[in-house]
């Protein structure tokens, strides 16, 4: 990506590669912040047994590879990874995994099924903050307000399990640049069906984000400021 050569890498002042909201950065200084978001979001459930159900996408894909670089080797040992990709370097717990996911409902019974034959209960989850301001607007429309703050967090309990979203700070755009940095290590073979309402959602918030790049960012924080705000009063 070409940017104007009076910008500068926010971190180390070189040449920047890519541009998020204002400000600026080499592909090394954004790789580091990547990483650095990936592990906050993370590290509420840092050491305890948890696993992937990897499908495949590029967001699956880059969320297993992207822990393997943001993580100590001692905390990758409590992560179990199920995939049909056996050779993921960096994980103890590799389970070959052979399942034809195509949307989100197949993917939340097979996380199901899998935590009931492992007998564990916190599943990373691949959904970014695009996913999750979609979500927000998709609930709305159809007056599902009564989740809307709990199902915006970091952390989200459903069915008995606790899926944590450590691309939940994270946009799409910075996803995809940094799967076509690491693009020679990520395998991506499948690709989720969508709902057509969320897929004109996904549009609207596109188009929004051309202007204002901070779009996703307000949607999904104004839902966890409105859920602080709730937890005060109700004190």
């Amino acid at each position: 990506m070409l940017l104007h050569k009076t910008y500068k890498c926010i971190s180390c002042k070189n040449r920047p590669n890519i541009k998020i909201k204002d400000n600026a950065y080499c592909n090394a200084c954004f790789t580091t912040s990547f990483l650095r978001k990936l592990k906050h979001n993370y590290r509420c459930v840092l050491n305890k047994g948890a696993f992937i159900v990897h499908t495949g996408t590029v967001k699956s894909g880059t969320l297993v590879y992207a822990l393997t670089k943001a993580l100590y080797p001692y905390a990758l040992e409590s992560i179990r990874v199920f995939s049909d990709n056996v050779d993921w370097k960096g994980y103890s717990k590799l389970v070959h995994f052979d399942c034809n996911i195509k949307t989100y409902q197949e993917y939340l019974e097979c996380c199901r099924t899998t935590s009931l034959s492992i007998d564990e209960k916190i599943v990373l989850e691949e959904k970014s903050m695009d996913d999750i301001a979609c979500d927000i607007l998709y609930d709305v429309l159809h007056a599902n307000t009564h989740t809307l703050v709990e199902n915006s967090g970091v952390a989200v309990c459903r069915d008995g399990l606790l899926f944590v979203r450590p691309f939940a700070s994270i946009s799409d755009r910075e996803i995809a640049y940094f799967y076509f940095l690491y693009k020679d290590e990520i395998r991506v073979e499948n690709v989720y069906a969508v709902d057509r309402l969320k897929e004109k959602i996904r549009s609207f918030l596109c188009k929004m984000s051309e202007t204002n790049y901070s779009t996703v960012y307000n949607v999904v924080e104004m839902i966890r400021k409105y859920g602080d705000e709730n937890k005060q009063v109700n004190k």
